[in-house]
């Protein structure tokens, strides 16, 4: 293949790149948003094993905690969208609060949504996936609070 050839290959690829994936920086364009599901549930031990109903789809998940706790109940839930930046606080049982906030999100073939979680214990940075979801424990006396963080 001659250079002219080439090089009108490698313009036709770029223009049709350029079409179909639009702007490199859209001026208008909206900031992201991402939506998280929180839920604060208690774990405990008593006579019998139970698992809130509420959470059923949640018991593979769960399975770590058994081995001290046999009963988890849901205490609280909340759905929140949040823009980069944003905030929200979910109180927790023992006056305490659990903290997210929405840092962004970072590009690649799967994008993933960038948080900072602050508990009663610290603050961690995470990356995931839309659908993943993960799980903070805090001790509360004989009982664990755990956290679940859903992206949507």
């Amino acid at each position: 293949m001659n250079t002219t050839r080439r090089a009108a290959l490698v313009a036709a690829l770029w223009a049709a790149t350029a079409l179909l994936t639009g702007p490199a920086f859209a001026e208008d364009a909206a900031p992201a948003t991402a939506t998280f599901v929180v839920r604060v549930i208690e774990a405990s031990k008593g006579d019998t094993p139970s698992v809130d109903p509420r959470i059923e789809e949640m018991r593979r998940e769960l399975r770590p905690f058994e081995s001290r706790y046999n009963r988890f109940a849901l205490v609280h839930e909340a759905t929140f969208t949040l823009q980069p930046q944003g905030s929200q606080e979910v109180a927790l049982p023992a006056n305490s609060k659990f903290a997210l906030q929405f840092v962004g999100l970072q590009p690649g073939k799967v994008p993933r949504v960038r948080y900072q979680a602050t508990t009663p214990s610290g603050r961690t940075m995470r990356s995931v996936a839309p659908g993943a979801r993960t799980l903070d424990a805090i001790g509360n006396g004989d009982k664990l609070t755990i956290v679940s963080t859903l992206v949507r």
